[in-house]
């Protein structure tokens, strides 16, 4: 016995942690792809913030460069055209050209400082200084001579067309023409246009060309604190060497060996700095954005290409990103909450698996046991059944006998092998209704148990009485399989009780300690006549047990009340079950609401001899129905229609309006510097204006007309049957009775004026949202008129 036992319990033990291990993989895979789809939501969170403010960046960017673009060629035309501009460059273009070109000679030089010191003179450099421009310059056909640098007179006479595109297209087109290009000096946007002058014969002709020239590095520099982003020019080598003088070069870029290219290096991080950070295997789309990590900081890195901008100037094509601008946003704060979001996740997810784990473990070890203490119930079962005092029968759900114990052969008489096999209503009276094994069926079937009185017949013939009690039973899936009836034999009983059944059946239904009012009806044929209260009847009702015994419904109420309290009493008889239903009574102790129930009482032979009635005063709970009926329906401070309810009434004129093409109005009103008196006497002060307000809308309208509170300061009145000449007198009274009232605060006699909106309602409109509008345009249109007045609009 021992060995069996120690052989069940390993068995028992083997089960329980092949079970565990099954669960413990079933739920890893669970959390685990939770945890990847939260991690990837995360991510995706994370990139999509990323994305957007790496591309407002790009948009701010080239926004600002196409702004700078147009201002720099606003300057340039305003200096084109200027006469005194016009007459130097002419000169210039006479005098170099007679002193052999390139910087000209002693007349040229003159001609140069007396145009330098004119233009400062004018204070034309200030246009350089606000634009934070590198250069102002002057240049001469037909070469492209520099004729005059503003920011370093002392160098010109340099030959630009053959390394300018700008300075070659727009002297051979002859139009304004702006873009970036990399000059002598720096790489930055310019605006150029050309300087026309006229000869002998009136005829117009280009003797040179105006420039406002912008360095990127200043641009950049401001987007940086405009914009809270790094920026890194990165210029490739074709485009600077050959062009830029070797100085300007050494002064304003730097070298990158990590994209081989030119850097301007007036940034905070260091234009090298960033770029080695950049990925070279990805490179940096334009429409995108790559990461990097720059010491403890993580950047989001995007790019602005220049190249469509060289392009059009007619540039030297260079391979790969020859001019791009790299934008770099620090995201370090936002990539910490992401890795610290992720790391919350898995934490969470990592504790909950732990719990999942351990209360599987506990409901499983639950499982065994119970499996175990169902074998042991199942022995007492067994035992219990054979030893009943009680006759035990089971049923299928067709109600096919499947077992029975000895004290039910006991009682009927047949053996187990006469009844298995066969349908229960082989034992039967034939006494009982069938409506009463249908109750029995509806109720086993419903999944609850039926307890109750039943005569059947022995095998002999013979009837017996018995008490029973059928339970169903249900399969592991929930589903009802069979039944179980206990089954008493209560004939001896039941001989007893029967002499005693009608006074039980009456004094068993009325308890003097309820607090529900109780009383009794005698069903009488036709007539129906009450025979008694409990002491709750009488307190409620004021009818006192002798007034109402013996009393008929048609002696103790109105002819109306009494017809409806008999039809209900028919129908509690006829359909033979408990009635509910609200009534009015207007009985001594006043008039009142009651919920009442009826319940039949039926005599030995099925018929209904007595129906017991409870009465529930509810009159408090109608009164407080109406309550918030009204409250739902009501602006609380005012008293007048709450929006919701005024807009339901106003839909419904308007529904009006369109059937019968009748007239209505609506009003839109405010108070007149409502927010003054708040600021100045306080918000209590401006509740007693709006209750003021309220008042006189109210006594100044109609019994027909509707005002109600759409929030604030702002009222609506609408106007049934009212044609446009009779709301605007009717409004124009309520603006003049609204200026004679005043109230007195703080000492102080506070008066206040309203402005009016009027309009009227229209069978085409769709609904009533479009005359609110013309309501609120037309109140506003009063406002703007000076306040205190009244405005209509139609249409």
């Amino acid at each position: 016995m021992d060995e069996q036992r120690r052989a069940q319990n390993w068995l028992s033990g083997r089960s329980l942690r092949w079970r565990m291990g099954a669960l413990a993989g079933l739920f890893a895979l669970i959390f685990g792809l939770i945890a990847f789809a939260e991690v990837a939501r995360e991510r995706a969170v994370f990139e999509r913030e990323t994305r957007e403010a790496t591309q407002a960046l790009r948009i701010g960017l080239t926004t600002t460069l196409e702004t700078t673009e147009r201002e720099m060629l606003n300057i340039a035309s305003l200096l084109a055209v200027d006469p005194e501009v016009r007459y130097y460059l002419r000169r210039a273009h006479e005098l170099v050209a007679s002193e052999g070109g390139g910087a000209g000679g002693e007349r040229a030089a003159a001609l140069r400082e007396a145009f330098a010191a004119r233009l400062a003179a004018r204070g034309e450099n200030h246009w350089s200084d606000e634009l934070s421009a590198r250069q102002v310059e002057f240049h001469l056909q037909p070469d492209g001579a520099n004729f005059l640098r503003t920011r370093d007179p002392r160098l010109f006479g340099d030959a630009l067309d053959e390394v300018r595109p700008l300075v070659a297209a727009t002297h051979a087109l002859g139009i304004p023409i702006s873009g970036f290009e990399v000059g002598r000096m720096y790489a930055g946007l310019r605006g150029l246009h050309p300087v026309m002058a006229v000869d002998d014969a009136g005829d117009y002709w280009s003797v040179g060309s105006v420039e406002i020239g912008i360095a990127m590095r200043d641009l950049l520099a401001d987007a940086t604190s405009r914009f809270d982003a790094e920026y890194a020019l990165a210029l490739a080598p074709q485009l600077i060497d050959g062009v830029m003088w070797v100085d300007d070069i050494r002064a304003t870029l730097i070298w990158s060996e990590s994209c081989r290219c030119y850097i301007d290096n007036a940034y905070r991080l260091g234009g090298p700095a960033l770029l080695d950070a950049l990925p070279r295997s990805l490179g940096v789309p334009i429409d995108d954005y790559r990461m990097a990590r720059i010491g403890e900081r993580r950047f989001a890195i995007t790019r602005v290409s220049l190249t469509d901008q060289l392009e059009r100037i007619g540039a030297q094509a260079v391979a790969g990103h020859p001019a791009s601008i790299y934008i770099f946003s620090d995201r370090s704060g936002q990539f910490a909450d992401y890795r610290a979001g992720r790391a919350r996740v898995l934490g969470a997810l990592g504790a909950a698996y732990l719990a999942v784990l351990l209360l599987g473990w506990l409901v499983l070890r639950r499982i065994v046991a119970t499996e175990a203490a169902l074998e042991t119930a199942q022995r007492y079962r067994s035992a219990l059944f054979m030893l009943s005092p009680d006759a035990v029968l089971v049923v299928d759900r067709d109600g096919t006998i499947t077992e029975v114990n000895p004290r039910f052969c006991e009682i009927t008489g047949y053996a187990p092998a006469e009844v298995v096999g066969k349908n229960a209503r082989m034992l039967q009276s034939g006494n009982t209704p069938p409506e009463v094994y249908r109750e029995i069926w509806d109720t086993l079937l419903a999944g609850r148990e039926w307890r109750g009185d039943l005569q059947n017949r022995r095998k002999d013939g013979s009837l017996y009485w018995e008490a029973h009690a059928i339970v169903p039973v249900r399969e592991a899936s929930g589903e009802i399989a069979r039944f179980v009836s206990f089954q008493r034999d209560i004939s001896e009983r039941h001989e007893m009780e029967r002499a005693l059944s009608a006074s039980e059946r009456l004094y068993r239904s009325i308890h003097d300690n309820v607090q529900e009012a109780i009383f009794l009806v005698r069903v009488a044929g036709e007539d129906f006549v009450y025979v008694g209260n409990n002491p709750r009847h009488e307190q409620t009702t004021g009818l006192s047990a002798e007034r109402l015994r013996g009393a008929r419904p048609q002696d103790i109420l109105s002819p109306d009340m009494a017809r409806a309290a008999i039809d209900n009493y028919r129908r509690c008889v006829a359909e033979r079950r408990t009635i509910r239903y609200e009534e009015e009574l207007a009985l001594p102790a006043g008039t009142r609401y009651w919920m009442t129930s009826l319940a039949p009482v039926f005599d030995d032979e099925g018929c209904v001899e007595m129906i017991v009635g409870l009465s529930v005063d509810v009159t408090e709970s109608k009164r407080a129905e109406a309550d918030l009926r009204r409250l739902a329906t009501t602006d609380v401070l005012t008293g007048l229609a709450n929006r919701r309810h005024f807009l339901e009434r106003a839909t419904q004129e308007l529904v009006r309006v369109r059937r019968y093409v009748g007239p209505a109005a609506f009003v839109m009103l405010d108070i007149d510097h409502f927010k003054r008196i708040n600021d100045t006497w306080g918000h209590a002060a401006g509740d007693a204006v709006l209750r003021l307000l309220a008042g006189v809308l109210v006594e100044n309208l109609r019994e027909t007309d509707l005002v109600g509170r759409l929030g604030g300061e702002e009222f609506g009145v609408l106007l049934p049957q009212t044609d446009l000449e009779a709301a605007q007198a009717l409004t124009e009274r309520l603006r003049e009775a609204i200026t004679e009232v005043s109230l007195e605060l703080e000492g102080e006699v506070v008066r206040f004026s309203s402005s009016f909106g009027l309009t009227l309602l229209h069978a085409d409109d769709e609904d009533f949202d479009a005359p609110m509008a013309r309501a609120d345009a037309a109140l506003y249109a009063a406002k703007f008129a000076g306040s205190n007045r009244v405005k209509w609009r139609i249409r």
